[in-house]
């Protein structure tokens, strides 16, 4: 063992199953593995020059301090496994490098390329050798030939990129560690208890998101609408007309135009549109949009699906899934590509149509990533696998050989159509050319059928009908909503915003669809003692920054200056304050106080003692009251409709049954 690397070249890999492929590809099959301190490695000589091929597993460094209290602005890069429990497993990783690579004379950091994959490469290098003798392999698959040409066109280092990673990893570090001991120290303070929280520069302003689409739709009280629904009949056949104004908001209103409407007795056709609808192909597909799609055709949440994605980008089944790309770059070998994936039976079909083709365009998009092209299949064959890795397997094909493929081509028949002086219309749908839709079934387009008609003709009204709805409540978030929401606010990154969702779980600040109690408190405790921290805007800022030191355009030691000044002026605030805390006045949501005679929060002044959520939800009563009140409900009968309601939010409805029995106590009942 101890022959092993004398004056070798070290290529260091992200994990083991990428290292075993790399030393595949460069060595032709012929590198030998060994076990090594219990970590496989690969070795092998091309021209006379021995080669080690040895992998990390993540991330063995990260950042820590022996500093207590707060602010606290000194850390350390330290041993990963060191500082957690939860990475013991490194610590054989650690040796592995620890007696490899001081014996080697050059080094190749070949982690995936990106931020994250050029800083473990990067810190493994600083600990064990020397950076200035390091060069970069960078590729967006594992397949061999890729593998072989990065290996023959080896780069410098990516210094910004590293940089970067630096900027991001130290000031994460210190606006969660400075911001989770304050929270903690508040929660000590008011309850006693000890208890680990957790604050974070993306993960607060994500978990405000949650709070409030939570408090909206716990407090929401919804209003009547009243639509006059018209049925026409035409050759024996019946069709329900859509309407093409806004529902009437009096009861009143709707009846007096459904009588008028019957009395008419017909309808009168004012215009009739036939067009031509070309739907080009969908983009290729990035990490967030492959996200929601998985999460909206199966099911699959974000974080499980990079997962899956991951697994089969290291067994060189498609390419590297971390990317923002919308893109397919002419270099690909699509035609290569596609005309593997029609050996599947699956994709046979329409892989021959896509050959066709005497030029191959993809219908990219308008996002790019400097690191990487969109998710692509690389058409290796894949053996078996899983139930979750094959659907996510088979979305990425078919999204691949529908950019390729043409539009789909949809005749529409727009009928618009007059009753008593109200606008009515008809749509008509016939799928005339499937196009894209055939690779990728995933979007539905319904059929339908309309009358013929033309302007001028009086058709006969077969019924008219009022339906009562309600106005909704905002949707509620899932997983992939959340990170949809993220990525619209231009915080957190592709690599990072499916584990920050994971992380409001873990901590148990979010459950199901919505915020916790716990979640709720630090919501409040952070809302009250740092609300800058959780702005949006700054969160969004600092990610520009992170941008800028990508591209060379800003210095790393500026950014967490800069973030230095930032938290430590929120700490201050706060320090100054909690000496002055006095733990029972402490109103924060989240923590049962006994105040609210609903569910024990602290209470605001108002005159039932309501805490702000049930507060809020009082006030909307109030307010919408006045519009059920047009249509001549009572205060009582108005409490009794909305209790029955299944869209009326659970704080409203909480509010209700208390009005309800302290004015049954109040009656003597």
């Amino acid at each position: 063992m101890s022959k092993i690397c004398n004056d070798c070249i070290a290529i260091v890999a992200e994990k083991p199953r990428a290292a075993a492929k790399i030393a595949s590809a460069i060595s032709h099959g012929r590198a030998k593995k060994i076990l090594y301190k219990g970590v496989p490695i690969w070795i092998f000589r091309i021209d006379g020059e021995e080669y080690v091929v040895i992998p990390s597993a993540g991330h063995l460094f990260s950042i820590d301090t022996n500093k207590s209290g707060i602010p606290v602005f000194e850390y350390k890069w330290i041993p990963r496994h060191v500082v957690d429990d939860d990475y013991k497993h490194l610590e054989r990783f650690y040796k592995a490098f620890s007696e490899i690579l001081p014996r080697a004379k050059a080094y190749i950091n070949a982690c995936d390329y990106d931020i994250e994959g050029s800083l473990i490469g990067y810190m493994i290098v600083k600990h064990w050798g020397d950076v200035r003798k390091m060069k970069r392999m960078k590729f967006s698959s594992l397949v061999e030939d890729e593998l072989r040409r990065s290996f023959r066109n080896l780069g410098p280092p990516d210094i910004d990129m590293i940089e970067a990673g630096l900027a991001r990893h130290e000031m994460d570090w210190i606006w969660g560690i400075n911001v989770s001991r304050a929270l903690m120290m508040l929660f000590n303070k008011i309850s006693g208890e000890r208890r680990v929280l957790s604050a974070g520069r993306v993960q607060t302003p994500t978990l405000f998101e949650v709070v409030r689409n939570t408090i909206e739709r716990n407090t929401f009280v919804p209003t009547p609408l009243y639509s006059v629904n018209i049925y026409i009949e035409v050759a024996g056949k019946r069709y329900k007309l859509e309407s093409a104004e806004e529902p009437f908001k009096r009861k009143q209103l709707a009846e007096e135009y459904a009588r008028t409407a019957k009395s008419s007795g017909y309808a009168v056709v004012k215009n009739v549109r036939r067009e031509v609808l070309s739907y080009k192909p969908p983009y290729p597909f990035n990490l967030g949009d492959l996200q929601e799609e998985a999460h909206r055709i199966y099911r699959i949440s974000p974080a499980r699906t990079l997962k899956i994605l991951e697994d089969l980008y290291l067994d060189s089944l498609i390419s590297y899934p971390r990317t923002n790309s919308q893109k397919l770059p002419a270099s690909i070998g699509h035609r290569d590509i596609i005309q593997s994936i029609g050996r599947l039976g699956d994709y046979r079909s329409i892989a021959l149509k896509v050959l066709r083709k005497e030029i191959l365009t993809p219908n990219n998009g308008p996002m790019d990533d400097p690191a990487h092209p969109a998710i692509y299949p690389t058409g290796e064959i894949p053996r078996r696998l899983e139930k979750e890795h094959a659907k996510i397997y088979d979305l990425v094909v078919r999204r691949y050989l529908a950019t390729f493929m043409d539009p789909a081509v949809i005749d529409r028949v727009s009928i618009d159509i007059e009753v008593a002086g109200r606008a009515y219309k008809l749509h008509g749908t016939k799928i005339t050319y499937k196009g894209w839709l055939e690779a990728y079934p995933f979007y539905k387009i319904e059929e339908k059928t309309v009358p013929n008609v033309k302007p001028g003709d009086r058709i006969n009204i077969a019924l008219v009908r009022i339906a009562i709805s309600y106005t909704r409540p905002e949707a509620p978030h899932n997983k992939a909503t959340l990170l949809k929401w993220m990525e619209s606010q231009g915080i957190g990154t592709e690599s990072t915003r499916a584990e920050i969702i994971e992380t409001l779980f873990r901590r148990k600040y979010v459950d199901g669809s919505g915020a916790t109690d716990l979640g709720l408190m630090v919501y409040s405790a952070i809302e009250k003692y740092f609300p800058d921290l959780s702005r949006i805007d700054l969160t969004r800022s600092f990610e520009e920054m992170m941008e800028k030191i990508r591209r060379g355009e800003l210095r790393r030691e500026h950014v967490v200056e800069k973030t230095k000044i930032v938290v430590g002026t929120a700490i201050e605030r706060f320090l100054k304050n909690i000496e002055n805390i006095d733990p029972s006045e402490t109103k924060l949501l989240g923590i049962k106080t006994g105040g609210c005679p609903i569910c024990g929060y602290a209470s605001s002044n108002n005159e039932h003692g309501f805490c702000p959520i049930h507060e809020k939800a009082y006030e909307k009563l109030v307010e919408v009251y006045k519009e059920w009140a047009k249509d001549g409900y009572g205060w009582e009968d108005y409490l009794e409709k909305l209790s029955k309601l299944e869209i009326t939010g659970t704080a409203a409805k909480e509010v209700i049954s208390f009005l309800r029995k302290t004015q049954r106590k109040g009656s003597g009942d």
